[in-house]
């Protein structure tokens, strides 16, 4: 049950994981303990518009640093604002295009978005549909 780390790892690829998070072997837990190991404060990060509010950006990191990547393998409960997406586009410069459910939820990078990566995910399940 780990499609949300699977799908980000998918979109991402393993060459850019491992140039931006500096990692030499890339799985679930290695994945997200390098975002978290890199993490920086969200202030490039516009979600639908609009950048993100001081407290919300706090809130985020608190959830970001206080994940126990050992839980991933009982599923991610992604948010509609979610955190780990969020510290992808700070990171990887990217923008991030969300069906949740049937809204569109966009997350970009306001100083500089290489490429998009669009995702599907519902209630129960998250998938990669491809990059742009």
């Amino acid at each position: 049950m780990t499609c949300f780390w699977d799908g980000l790892i998918q979109g991402l690829g393993h060459d850019e994981i491992r140039n931006v998070l500096q990692l030499s072997s890339i799985n679930t837990i290695s994945f997200i303990e390098g975002l978290k190991a890199h993490y920086t404060d969200l202030d490039n990060v516009v979600w639908n518009g609009n950048r993100l509010p001081t407290r919300e950006k706090a809130e985020m990191r608190e959830h970001i640093m206080g994940y126990d990547s050992s839980s991933a393998i009982n599923g991610y409960d992604c948010s509609v604002c979610d955190p780990f997406l969020a510290l992808v586009v700070q990171l990887f410069e990217i923008t991030i295009c969300q069906n949740f459910n049937g809204s569109r939820m966009l997350y970009s990078n306001h100083i500089r978005g290489q490429y998009q990566l669009n995702f599907h995910n519902s209630t129960t399940h998250f998938t990669f549909q491809n990059r742009f």
